[in-house]
């Protein structure tokens, strides 16, 4: 018998800034003529650069956007006890795994969300508006406060976990069970708009000069639930290249407790845990120079709280929860071959079939999950030279879960390269070369979550995280 024990205490200074994808009003580049009508802003008007005042050219094209300032220090301690014993009888193994795990959890969220006016270029300069002799800008902010949040979330979490793996000539089992219980606080502060906040400017507009903060009021609520998860295993030794396999299992994932949303009356809202539940059932297959899997494969989600940061009324930024229940099935298979000592080809290929099964979006597929999904490579290696060149391919997916708006398919090359050269003993310098992207593909890895689901394809402007463009790097390694 054995006992193990693990601890964990950390604290986290976690501050950063998050550029969004347009000012929540129009969230694509406009001419200076279209930003002035987009937002019923009339008199002669002048757009000039911050960094030298100079007026803007006739064609330049502006692009309103906001940055939000986020703090969110965090400290987490956790502990996890358990004790594992090895029984045998009667030509039957047991490895046995009793155990538990604890965490204690705080996290801040405090945001303030600006919203400034620039050109649109691949280095934007800040800009400048004055119009009917009103100051719209100040230093090229548009807005000092759009959205503002002050919360903190702790959470304790409690769990205890059975496991036993068995053993058995051609067989092998493992099953286990896990309980976990989790108990969460929550206070958020309330909002509130003031007007009169003066930039230091005179005729400032009624944007420039009013901002949503905190009025040292709290939403403040508990929240808890208990789940439990189960999984079953087998594996029979069909031969001694083949093996058979299976596996069943119920899980669960604890929705973010900033997800939690409050009632009217200030009460928060239900809270229980997401449902996980999957099958799957393969084949292995190893003999001479090939190795290979294949498998069918099913998966259901319920209660699953979808948390995105969409656009609201005035530029400010909202959590927007949304309940699904998803179902996904499919088969996966991959192979890899030896051609010679030093060269090896390999690929996986995954089909899917995925769709929404219940709440808003019922029918529709999932957001940035491509059906097909596939991966191809050559590898070399003779202890001195090696190399590798590989391709990725995924189908069309689309951006959001209304299905409104289509991400096409993509395939990326990866190309490496090196030279390892031998240097006293156990030394080694190997120089290396990688190109990613080696085909300067195209390709969208995802749409505009701010826009959810009213984001569509087409149009002149679509805002969405392009794959990143073909990029070298050169590396030196020494080992010792």
């Amino acid at each position: 018998m054995a006992l193990n024990i693990k601890a964990k205490a950390a604290n986290y200074r976690h501050g950063f800034h998050l550029f969004s994808d347009g000012d929540g009003i129009v969230n694509v580049p406009e001419t200076q003529a279209q930003y002035l009508t987009n937002r019923g802003i009339a008199g002669p008007a002048t757009f000039t650069y911050v960094d030298n005042g100079q007026p803007l050219a006739a064609g330049t094209r502006l692009f309103a956007n906001r940055i939000t300032n986020r703090d969110r220090p965090a400290t987490d301690a956790s502990a996890e006890f358990n004790l594992t014993k090895r029984l045998q009888a009667g030509g039957v193994t047991h490895n046995l795994t009793l155990g538990s795990w604890l965490a204690r959890t705080t996290a801040e969220d405090n945001t303030l969300t600006q919203t400034y006016l620039a050109e649109f270029a691949n280095q934007p300069r800040l800009v400048n508006l004055v119009a009917g002799g009103v100051n719209h800008t100040r230093n090229g902010l548009l807005a000092p406060s759009v959205g503002y949040t002050q919360n903190t979330h702790k959470a304790t979490r409690t769990a205890f976990y059975l496991a036993d793996q068995i053993e058995a000539r051609q067989w092998a089992f493992d099953a286990g069970v896990r309980v976990e219980r989790i108990e969460a606080t929550l206070q958020r502060e309330r909002t509130t708009t003031v007007t009169g906040v003066s930039q230091g400017g005179v005729n400032e507009s009624a944007t420039l000069n009013r901002a949503v903060v905190g009025n040292g009021t709290y939403l403040s609520g508990k929240v808890s639930t208990t789940e439990t998860a189960a999984a079953v295993g087998a594996l029979y030794k069909l031969d001694r290249n083949t093996n058979l396999y299976g596996n069943v299992s119920r899980g669960f994932f604890f929705p973010e407790v900033r997800s939690v949303a409050f009632n009217a009356a200030g009460q928060p809202s239900s809270y229980e845990g997401e449902i996980i539940d999957q099958a799957e059932f393969g084949v292995k297959h190893a003999a001479g120079r090939f190795t290979g899997t294949a498998a069918v494969f099913t998966s259901t989600l319920k209660n699953r709280r979808s948390v995105t940061f969409q656009n609201t009324t005035g530029g400010g930024i909202a959590e927007v929860v949304t309940l699904l229940s998803t179902k996904t099935t499919g088969v996966e298979a991959n192979a890899v071959y030896r051609i010679l000592p030093t060269l090896t080809a390999s690929a996986n290929l995954t089909l899917s079939y995925h769709e929404i099964t219940d709440g808003v979006f019922a029918g529709k597929e999932l957001e940035r999950k491509p059906k097909t999904f596939a991966n191809a490579a050559l590898n070399y290696d003779d202890g001195r030279f090696d190399g590798s060149v590989s391709v990725n391919y995924q189908s069309r997916a689309f951006s959001n879960n209304a299905n409104s708006a289509v991400l096409p398919s993509y395939s990326l090359w990866r190309l490496t390269a090196g030279y390892k050269m031998r240097l006293a003993s156990e030394q080694s310098l190997r120089l290396g070369l990688s190109v990613f992207n080696l085909t300067d593909s195209q390709g969208l890895a995802e749409g505009s979550p701010r826009l959810g689901a009213t984001q569509v394809t087409g149009g002149q402007f679509f805002v969405g995280r392009p794959i990143l463009p073909r990029r070298v790097s050169l590396t030196a390694t020494y080992s010792f």
